[in-house]
């Protein structure tokens, strides 16, 4: 049912690999066989299988909500909303901002004010007071403890440009 399963024989029966072909398996294991052997086709089928996304996730009525983190812009609090704003659009929740924000556990997100969470990677520009994000909007940096927000960003955007 789900062509990317992938298949590993474990047989003491060398002479059917060939009508197992159309199976399209993943390796042929022959017993007697030593743990190591399982251990490298494992760590080979993990090597291929793609990373999964970091995503920020909560509950909302019964619901599970999920969010890959590469598409979150912001996150900010308004009348008692959270409002996720992402690449796909805004999505607002009737929830408490650190219900939300508190399992947050990511580089790339800044809180530069009092319910305000910033995805640094859509900072357009940084002014003294208020950072200006890719789509134009913009948002306060408290006064207290300011001078350290702003170290964040910069020191954020130096890893960056060492990663590239």
């Amino acid at each position: 049912m789900d062509s990317k399963v992938m298949i590993v024989f474990l047989t003491t029966s060398k002479e059917y690999i060939f009508e197992a072909a159309p199976f399209h398996f993943f390796d042929y294991i022959l017993k007697p066989f030593e743990s190591t052997q399982i251990l490298h086709v494992l760590d080979d089928a993990l090597a291929l299988l793609p990373e999964q996304e970091a995503e920020l996730s909560f509950e909302y009525r019964s619901f599970d909500v999920h969010f890959p983190l590469s598409k979150i812009q912001y996150i900010y609090s308004n009348n008692h909303e959270v409002i996720i704003h992402t690449t796909n659009g805004t999505h607002a929740f009737r929830l408490p901002f650190y219900s939300v924000t508190d399992h947050l556990d990511d580089s790339r997100f800044l809180q530069c004010n009092r319910g305000i969470m910033l995805n640094m990677d859509y900072i357009k520009t940084m002014e003294s007071d208020y950072f200006e994000m890719t789509d134009s909007k913009c948002f306060p940096i408290k006064t207290k403890g300011r001078k350290q927000i702003r170290e964040q960003y910069i020191k954020y955007q130096f890893l960056k440009l060492e990663e590239a």
